[in-house]
C-alpha cells in the first residue's frame, strides 16, 4: 500500500494517559507528570487539539475507554467527544463526522479487543490456535478474557506478576490467540476506517498507532504499566498522507514527533516548546532516512524511564539522574500513594545496574551489554541526563479533576481500582 511505514516507532509511556497526553502536546510525561487518572495537563502547556480549534478545525475524540471522554481532562481539549464502541455503528459515525467537517481532527481511540480483558469471540481465537478444539476451563482465563469479570483484574495481573500465581504454557498460548484475534478484530475496523476516509477526501493524512502494547511474559511481566521493555513501548506507526509514496523508516521516531510534523505540514509558527522533532520531510516525499540517523527516543514508567537510538537502548530509573527523595514524592501521584515499599524501591534503584541492549543483534532484550559496550552506554546515559535535566527545568504540574461515577465503574471494570 500507499505509506510511511516506522519500523520502529516509540510511545512516551507505558499506560495509557500520560501516553496520549505525549502524543497530543509533543512533550515527555516528566514535563507535564500525569501519574493517575484524577489529572490533566497544566492549561500553560499548548495541546495540538486546542491549538488546530483556533484556526478553524473541529477537533474530536471518538472512544469507548470513559476516562478519555472526561469534559474535565481528556476530552476537554476537544470540540466533541462521542462514545464509540467498535461495531458497524461506529464507522456510520465516522462517516457522518467526515460529511460534516472539512478540516477536522479526529482521535479514534479504539480500547477493545486489544486492552485486557481480551474478550474476541472464540470463533476468531481459534483461528490463531495450533489446536482449535483446546478448551481451558481455568479461573485466571476467565478474567482475563471477559468483560466485566467479577475478580479483580487488575490483582489478579498484580499476582502474576509478584509470581504469586503462574500461567502454563497452555493459558499462555490460548491468552496470545485471544490477543491475536483482538489485532484482527480490531484490523478489520481500521481498514473500513481507511477506506472510509479515502473515499470522502483526497485530502488527508491518516495515521494509525497505539497507545502502548502488551506483555506475555517474555521477561517474567503480563500486561502494561510495568515495564519498558520492547513488547509494551515499541508501537505500530504507519501514515499515509494524501497517498503518499511508500516509505519504510528504520530509525527510531516517538509520539512526540507528530506535533511538530503536523503544525510544521499546516505552516504554522510556533512560539512554545516541544520535545519532538519533524519529520516533515518524509511526507513531502523527501529521502526516507535522511537526517533520521540521530534520532533518539524516549519512554517513561516509573521508575524506570528509557533512551534508544538507532543500535542501542538503554533502561535507566529516575533516581539516577535525580534525587531519590524528590523522585519519591514527583512521580508518585503527588505523595497520594506513597508507601514505604515505593520509597525503597526509588533509593534502590539508584544502585540497581542499567540494562543496555544491544538491537540490532538482540531485539528480543535477552542479553544486558553495559559492561561490554561502556562508551555506548556512557553516551546515550549522557543524553538522557541532558533530557532530564531539561524537562525538570520545564515541568508544571498537572491539574486536579473529579472523577465521575461512570467513570469510576469502569476503572473498577479494568480492574485499576
Amino acid at each position: 500500500g500507499k505509506s510511511i511505514l516506522f519500523e520502529n516507532a516509540i510511545t512516551q509511556s507505558n499506560w495509557t494517559l500520560p501516553s496520549l497526553y505525549a502524543l497530543i502536546s509533543g512533550r515527555y510525561p516528566m514535563v507535564f507528570n500525569i501519574s493517575w487518572f484524577d489529572q490533566t495537563i497544566n492549561k500553560r502547556f499548548t495541546v495540538l487539539p486546542e491549538l488546530l480549534a483556533t484556526t478553524g478545525y473541529h477537533t474530536a475524540i471518538f472512544s469507548n475507554f470513559e476516562i478519555l471522554l472526561n469534559p474535565m481532562s481528556f476530552a476537554g481539549h476537544f470540540r466533541e467527544r462521542e462514545f464509540v464502541e467498535l461495531n458497524d455503528n461506529a464507522l456510520r459515525t465516522y462517516r457522518n463526522f467526515l460529511s460534516k467537517q472539512n478540516d477536522s481532527l479526529l482521535l479514534f481511540h479504539i480500547g477493545e479487543y486489544v486492552h485486557e480483558p481480551f474478550k474476541a469471540e472464540r470463533k476468531y481465537v481459534q483461528h490463531f490456535l495450533d489446536d482449535p478444539e483446546t478448551e481451558i476451563h481455568s479461573e485466571t482465563i476467565r478474567t482475563l478474557t471477559t468483560i466485566g469479570s467479577e475478580d479483580n483484574l487488575r490483582k489478579l495481573m498484580g499476582k502474576i506478576n509478584k509470581r504469586l500465581l503462574r500461567i502454563n504454557r497452555k493459558e499462555l498460548r490460548y491468552l496470545l490467540a485471544s490477543y491475536d484475534a483482538g489485532i484482527f478484530c480490531v484490523d478489520k475496523y481500521v481498514g473500513e476506517l481507511y477506506s472510509i476516509c479515502r473515499e470522502m477526501s483526497d485530502d488527508y493524512l491518516f495515521i494509525i498507532t497505539a497507545d502502548h502494547g502488551q506483555a506475555f511474559l517474555e521477561h517474567s511481566i503480563f500486561g502494561h504499566g510495568v515495564s519498558l521493555y520492547n513488547e509494551v513501548v515499541d508501537v505500530p506507526l504507519i501514515l499515509d498522507f494524501n497517498n503518499s509514496p511508500h516509505a519504510k523508516i528504520s530509525p527510531p521516531v516517538q509520539h512526540i514527533d507528530l506535533f511538530p510534523t503536523l503544525i510544521d505540514l499546516l505552516g504554522y509558527k510556533r512560539d512554545f516548546d516541544l520535545d519532538g522533532q519533524t519529520y516533515l520531510h518524509l511526507l513531502q516525499g523527501g529521502d526516507a532516512n535522511a537526517d533520521m540517523e540521530d534520532r533518539i527516543a524516549i519512554s517513561e514508567g516509573y521508575p524506570h524511564v528509557m533512551i534508544r537510538d538507532k543500535d542501542y537502548k538503554l533502561i535507566s530509573s529516575y533516581s539516577k539522574f535525580l534525587d531519590s527523595a524528590f523522585v519519591r514524592t514527583y512521580f508518585n501521584s503527588h505523595g497520594r500513594t506513597r508507601s514505604l515499599k515505593k520509597d525503597m524501591i526509588s533509593t534502590l534503584m539508584r544502585y540497581l545496574p542499567d540494562r543496555l541492549y544491544d538491537m540490532k543483534m538482540d531485539n528480543g532484550e535477552s542479553a544486558n551489554v553495559w559492561r561490554k559496550r561502556k562508551d555506548s552506554y556512557r553516551a546515550l546515559k549522557l543524553k538522557l541526563d541532558r533530557i532530564v535535566t531539561k524537562a525538570m527545568e520545564d515541568r508544571l504540574p498537572p491539574d486536579m479533576v473529579n472523577l465521575d461515577n461512570e467513570i469510576m465503574n469502569q476503572l473498577k471494570m479494568l480492574g485499576y481500582l
